[in-house]
């Protein structure tokens, strides 16, 4: 289902913001990735799991388009969808992490090492799996 879209002309934001409101996109075909590139301030790519050869194809993808418009990577904050299931250990199927605390500790770690802001979903969103991601950030120092 696509998704809905609306115009508006001569709108005012009210109360006026009192910083510049920060413009994050979702997309991975070229054309969104071009836009992306030339105006956003966030990029977010997901779901995923641990590191993998489609993230990385992603994220050469992303790196390509700011190269075409110029534009320093460094500008452009990155941003993942990691899903965590609740089980012992391995990985699930769909690309969704599936670990201990330590382990989701070490990928979390992945991610910050390449400068990603993860958004962590957790299947299911029980207590259990919230106090599993919280002894992972107690692991990392946090």
């Amino acid at each position: 289902m696509p998704a809905a879209t609306h115009q508006v002309r001569g709108a005012v934001l009210l109360p006026a913001p009192d910083r510049p409101i920060p413009i994050l996109v979702t997309g991975n075909r070229p054309r969104m990735l071009r836009l992306t590139a030339r105006y956003a301030d966030a990029w977010n790519t997901a779901w995923f799991g641990l590191l993998n050869k489609r993230l990385s194809q992603r994220l050469a993808g992303m790196d390509a388009a700011l190269q075409a418009e110029s534009r320093d990577p460094a500008t452009l904050r990155r941003t993942v969808g990691m899903d965590c299931e609740m089980a012992d250990s391995g990985q699930a199927g769909g690309g969704s992490f599936v670990g201990l605390a330590g382990e989701l500790a070490r990928a979390i770690d992945a991610y910050e090492r390449l400068r990603i802001d993860l958004i962590v979903r957790l299947q299911p969103g029980t207590w259990p799996a919230l106090d599993r991601l919280a002894r992972a950030m107690k692991i990392r120092g946090q």
